[in-house]
């Protein structure tokens, strides 16, 4: 025992030595096949797994994480890890996958199955190396996520993924995978039937041609053919309904169109009977209990009864959403894609997503044309906009209503959600460029409100007159002029008319129900935060209330800014001068003024310039001598809403970094810092050169010369003591491993900081 313990000791003692670094002649980044390696040694060119320590010949297939590897002329599978899970022992590996992800982040694979090849016999192991089905086959191939084919001579049975149970022994020519995990296609020859994975056979192999399958709503059939007749059955087997043409999905419960002498009708599978017979040259599928079908040219609706509801006698008949989006034929309704692991949704598409869900819960409409005019029916058929009046009817969804754009003798109008013209059909559709609603693009709601419209052009003017109609109130709330309307927010609309050659601005309020000029003098007005306003005249700015009472004006405040003014990296999502916080920085001759809601100025003792409070923290810059230039220089550092200083002004330069809004770069001298616009460090300036992407998830910085990686909470995950780095820009992370040169020597250094025991002093590609 003595010795033995002694034994255990020494090999103890030699797993914990440092392993031994390895000289090699040159190394570089395996590309596409990271995470592995490109090594070359004695001449020859290996791919290497650093942590699983595999010398690799070739690579031959890789997916799902799994890659197909020889090594000496023999084949075995490897992870992404490095772990081996099939030893170098095959004389051939096949790996087969299916996936459905879409390549989406978070998706899985249906299965990844690897099929073994040795002395001429074949066998099957699952993703995780484990042989499942033993190597006594001729052949072997993946059908499902839960079987896999197996031959013996030439013909084919299957097994279970699993456990390798003989699930149907070799009987077939051919089996395929069909439908779902639950069922597969057997053939023989010219012939076809369906078994279940489990291995019994529901449909006899005795149909011509491969056997197909058919979804409804909530069902899936097996249609086969004989004799060029189709066969339609159930998952069990059981025969429905034969000796027709062909069967298709109505898309609704029970119901299934057949085809017969080229014309289509409808049977219900509950009541065993033909709705239908098969009198329609054309059925699409049923969408909210409606079809639209086609007979001697013309078209109609039917309902699930198989009973006409709009006779087909018109042109064209579309199903429409409560916006006007077709939803027919082949364009069904497409809802927002489930989220995935990591998928970026912003704010703004989730709104966008809820408003397009809002519009979709709505009823359909049936829209139908013949000759030159249009009309539109309700979901339940009876008619809104009766056909022969109008040449052409365009839904608009408006707060849980469709009212209608409606054209006749190329004149417009407006009809409310019953029909009723509420804007008479005199009018023109207007040209977009003099009306705007950019401001409001995702306020569905406020977008949505407003229907401009023009009424020929003015008097002694080229200039075309556009007026504004608000759905809301169901009136005309701006008279046509020739004139430009911009809708500022949910309260607030911005006019500017031309008279005498002249621009005269006004502004529509809403919630007063008027709308008031501004002085003469105002060239335009700009809306600041919620309500108020920001008048440009030739020389001057001044803020205003929406009635154009003056709030704050200052003879110095005569531009967007003068060029004196330091030029502080700004948010750029975020415009200069809104109230942020409270406070509205204005850009006049000084760089250090303010004012609140109320107009009352502010300043911020001690600081000669102060930037927007944009995260309630502002850049702010103080002015020092400098005897080497005529020219004033600053200091930069920032300071909190009450003026408490929150990083310290020591700083010569502040610029936004990487494109990032909330992270900035302060220079001291030679030495660079990464900060927050809260103040806080995420890297202190202590380096020479910082290099920031939102595009990687890793900082490269350099001191003394120096370069390391640091993390975006300013961890740093590779000290700065390397001559060069470069990353690996298809590995892990888009980073590792990355190869870093110290010296005359190139290494391999993980995302522990640490160098793999391998070095050469030449990098190849």
């Amino acid at each position: 025992m003595r010795y033995i313990a002694i034994i255990l000791l020494f090999l103890q003692a030699t797993v914990c030595l440092p392993q031994e670094e390895q000289n090699v002649q040159s190394i570089a980044f395996g590309a596409h096949l990271s995470p592995l390696v490109k090594i070359k040694k004695d001449g020859q060119n290996y791919y290497y797994h650093l942590d699983g320590k595999h010398w690799i010949d070739k690579v031959e297939e890789r997916a799902g994480g799994l890659s197909v590897v020889i090594q000496n002329g023999y084949y075995g599978v490897l992870k992404n890890d490095g772990t081996l899970i099939v030893p170098f022992e095959y004389d051939r590996i096949k790996l087969e996958t299916k996936y459905e992800g879409q390549w989406r982040e978070g998706i899985d694979y249906t299965y990844r199955t690897i099929i073994l090849h040795k002395d001429g016999k074949v066998g099957v192991a699952n993703e995780n190396g484990k042989i499942t089905v033993p190597l006594q086959f001729q052949d072997a191939k993946a059908i499902n996520g839960r079987a896999v084919a197996i031959a013996e001579g030439k013909l084919w049975g299957w097994a279970s993924l699993e456990d390798g149970e003989i699930l149907h022994p070799p009987k077939y020519e051919y089996v395929r995978d069909f439908v779902s995990d639950d069922f597969v296609e057997i053939r023989d020859g010219d012939k076809g039937g369906v078994a279940r994975t489990n291995g019994e056979v529901v449909v006899p192999v005795e149909y011509d041609r491969y056997m197909r399958y058919l979804k409804t709503e909530h069902q899936t059939f097996f249609i086969g053919y004989k004799e060029e007749k189709a066969f339609l059955l159930d998952t069990s087997g059981h025969v429905l309904l034969s000796g027709h043409d062909q069967y298709t999905s109505a898309h609704q419960q029970n119901l299934i169109f057949f085809k017969e002498n080229n014309r289509y009708g409808l049977f219900d599978l509950a009541s065993n009977q033909a709705l239908i017979a098969p009198t329609y040259e054309a059925i699409e599928t049923f969408t909210r209990g409606i079809a639209i079908v086609k007979k001697d040219g013309k078209f109609g609706t039917i309902d699930t009864q198989g009973a006409p509801q709009l006779p087909a006698e018109f042109d064209k008949v579309s199903l429409l959403s409560a916006s006007g989006g077709f939803k027919t034929g082949s364009s069904p309704t497409i809802f927002a894609p489930p989220q995935v692991q990591n998928e970026k949704v912003t704010e703004e598409l989730m709104r966008r997503r809820e408003y397009e869900a809002e519009i979709e819960e709505r009823p359909y409409l049936i829209e139908v044309t013949k000759g030159n005019s249009t009309g539109i029916y309700n979901n339940d058929q009876q008619p809104i906009v009766p056909l022969g009046k109008y040449d052409r009817v365009s839904p608009h969804y408006y707060k849980g209503n469709t009212l209608y754009l409606v054209s006749s003798t190329q004149r417009m109008g407006i009809l409310d959600e019953e029909g009723k013209e509420i804007l008479p059909v005199k009018y023109e559709h207007d040209r977009p460029y003099k009306f705007s609603r950019k401001a409001v693009d995702q306020q569905f709601d406020v977008r949505d409100r407003f229907i401009s419209f023009m009424a020929g052009k003015g008097d002694n003017s080229l200039g075309e007159k556009i007026g504004l109609f608000d759905l809301a109130q169901k009136k005309i709330i701006i008279p046509p002029d020739d004139q430009y309307i911009d809708v500022l927010n949910d309260r607030l609309i911005k006019v500017r008319k031309r008279k005498d050659y002249k621009t005269e601005t006004s502004i529509y309020d809403l919630e007063l129900g008027k709308e008031t000029p501004l002085a003469e003098d105002v060239i335009d007005a700009m809306l600041v935060g919620d309500v108020f306003l920001l008048l440009e005249s030739k020389d001057l700015y001044q803020l205003a209330d929406p009635e154009g009472r003056i709030i704050y004006e200052n003879t110095d405040w005569k531009t967007r800014g003068s060029y004196l003014l330091v030029r502080f990296p700004k948010m750029n999502d975020l415009p200069h001068g809104h109230f942020y916080h409270g406070l509205k920085k204005i850009y006049a001759t000084e760089g250090n003024l303010f004012i609140d809601e109320t107009g009352k100025e502010i300043r911020f003792e001690g600081f000669d310039q102060v930037d927007d409070f944009y995260e309630g923290f502002a850049i702010g810059a103080k002015e020092v001598d400098d005897p080497q230039s005529s020219r004033p220089r600053y200091i930069y550092g920032m300071i909190d809403r009450q003026g408490k200083t929150v990083l310290p002004f020591e700083f010569d330069l502040v610029e936004r970094t990487g494109g990032q809004d909330d992270l900035l770069q302060f220079r001291k001298g030679d030495l660079t810092g990464l900060f927050r616009r809260d103040g806080s460090a995420v890297l202190d300036a202590q380096y020479n050169y910082i290099s920031y992407s939102e595009d990687y998830p890793y900082i490269t910085i350099q001191q003394g010369g120096k370069y390391g990686l640091a993390d975006k909470s300013g961890i740093i995950k590779v000290e700065p003591i390397y001559d060069r780095i470069d990353r690996n820009f298809e590995g892990k992370e888009k980073t590792w491993p990355i190869i870093a040169k110290e010296g005359e020597w190139y290494y391999f250094v993980g995302e522990d900081g640490k160098r793999y025991p391998m070095k050469a002093k030449e990098k190849h590609y």
